[in-house]
């Protein structure tokens, strides 16, 4: 199921996208039309005769939850018509050798593109998959979440490619719409954590690095007194970036050493503080503590490599494997080391040789003195 409210420039990629699963399980497509464009219509119903028109009211969960209450089939999985899978046979092979049987819910990645060219993306871990439930449900008008999410859960490396957040000014079109939709959200649900990690995210994505900061710390107060060490673990990673953008490394460099100390972060926040440090300290010149860091990430590093399941257990949306180790982030961090441990080490023989070449003569017999 998934919901339609754009063009159909982008539907058929969506639904060609999904064709092997169609072929090859027995399942069931369910279309929420949300657009009432005729041409969209059209081309909805060469892939399946359930469509459900709904009349859109700044509410995703009541539209997604059209589409549930009519599903049939034992798992339900979703996406949305701006999004394409790049490759579904993981997800096939999953229900085909009968593996499904074990877990009750998955995530897939969506890759989030920052550029046309698709250069440079960030991976969210999205939960959309569930063995169906009678209380399964969506929940949050805007940036919606399947409920309840049970154990154990299933992670696909199979991804959707997705361009929503792309913008070719400054000012990105979804936080138009989003920002007073979260705003209204937050009113309604003051406590609602979610709601502050997404508005956080959307003033990130417009460059309002204040108004980011700013939302970023009330969830984290919430998470503080609500003891969700989960969501908390989210808002640690991302305000230690925000705080990265503001002038001045001193305050930065603070805030991310006072989080290591005093909020006892979990080792995926852990090893993105670090990263984050690393980045800081070699902009600052700092190589002494640049290279005291990079031996804490790489050991780190080992040490989750060593226990695989930290990363699934501590993995957020997009801080996850793979946000610390993107080739570009990986390469960035230990370059930065190495060129720290490199003029360290330029110091130390500049020293030894400054204490060797102080020359001087005695009287008239030449004698060099060191």
């Amino acid at each position: 199921m998934f919901t339609c409210i754009k063009s159909h420039s982008f539907l058929e990629r969506c639904l060609d996208s999904i064709k092997p699963l169609l072929v090859k399980i027995p399942c069931e497509l369910i279309i929420v039309l949300t657009n009432t464009d005729a041409d969209v219509k059209k081309i909805a119903e060469n892939y399946t005769p359930q469509l459900i028109p709904f009349k859109w009211c700044n509410d995703f969960s009541a539209a997604r939850n059209i589409g549930l209450k009519s599903a049939q089939g034992e798992w339900f999985l979703y996406i949305d018509d701006d999004e394409w899978f790049d490759d579904v046979d993981e997800i096939c092979q999953f229900f085909l050798s009968g593996e499904y049987r074990h877990y009750n819910s998955a995530h897939y990645i969506q890759r989030n593109y920052q550029n046309w060219e698709g250069t440079k993306y960030s991976d969210f871990s999205a939960f959309r998959m569930i063995k169906r439930i009678s209380a399964s449900h969506f929940q949050g008008e805007i940036h919606e979440e399947l409920t309840p999410r049970i154990a154990p859960c299933k992670y696909f490396q199979t991804f959707v490619h997705h361009y929503g957040y792309v913008t070719d000014s400054a000012n990105s079109p979804k936080a138009f719409r989003n920002i007073p939709m979260l705003l209204q959200s937050i009113e309604k649900h003051p406590k609602q954590v979610k709601n502050y990690i997404q508005i956080a995210k959307e003033f990130g994505l417009e460059g309002n690095w204040k108004a980011a900061e700013k939302y970023c710390r009330i969830g984290l107060d919430i998470c503080q007194k609500s003891k969700d060490s989960y969501s908390m673990g989210w808002l640690q990673a991302y305000l230690a970036y925000l705080t990265g953008k503001a002038p001045g490394k001193t305050p930065a460099i603070q805030e991310i050493i006072n989080i290591l100390n005093e909020e006892s972060p979990s080792e995926l926040v852990r090893l993105i503080l670090y990263q984050q440090l690393i980045y800081l300290y070699f902009e600052a010149q700092e190589s002494e503590q640049v290279v005291r860091y990079g031996w804490k990430f790489e050991n780190l590093l080992d040490e989750m490599d060593s226990q695989a399941y930290l990363w699934k257990e501590q993995s957020y949306g997009e801080f996850c494997e793979n946000y610390v180790k993107n080739p570009e982030r990986l390469f960035g961090t230990r370059a930065a080391c190495v060129a720290s441990a490199l003029e360290l080490q330029e110091q130390k023989e500049r020293r030894i040789l400054s204490q060797t070449v102080s020359v001087g003569y005695r009287g008239d017999f030449g004698q060099i003195l060191f």
